[in-house]
């Protein structure tokens, strides 16, 4: 597996946990290995360097993730898509995490 795939799935498996864990019904066990897991990803990811920079991506239309328009998404997955399916998928991932609000913008653009 590259590392850029290891990378999107670490990062998504992170998600489901976060998730996971802010669910009230977590029982002690459950939550410990839970947490426990977490802060393997976390290390995993922190050895992990992407073959490719996602801001970069992000840089085409603005500096920085929090100054993204919403009028600018399809800009910036259209050049993504360009370098294949993982990076379209990992720069998709990146903004719905940093930006949640173009959740429908992302998906609407999808191939």
């Amino acid at each position: 597996m590259d590392i850029t795939n290891r990378i999107v799935k670490i990062c998504r498996r992170i998600d489901y946990i976060e998730f996971m864990l802010a669910c009230k019904n977590q029982k002690g066990l459950i939550a410990i290995d839970l947490k426990k897991e977490l802060e393997q990803l976390d290390e995993e990811l922190k050895t992990l360097k992407p073959a490719f920079d996602i801001d970069s991506y992000i840089k085409i239309a603005t500096d920085d993730i929090s100054k993204l328009r919403i009028r600018d998404v399809f800009r910036v997955l259209e050049a993504a898509n360009e370098h294949g399916d993982t990076v379209l998928q990992a720069v998709e991932d990146y903004i719905i995490k940093y930006r949640p609000e173009f959740l429908n913008e992302v998906v609407q653009c999808m191939p």
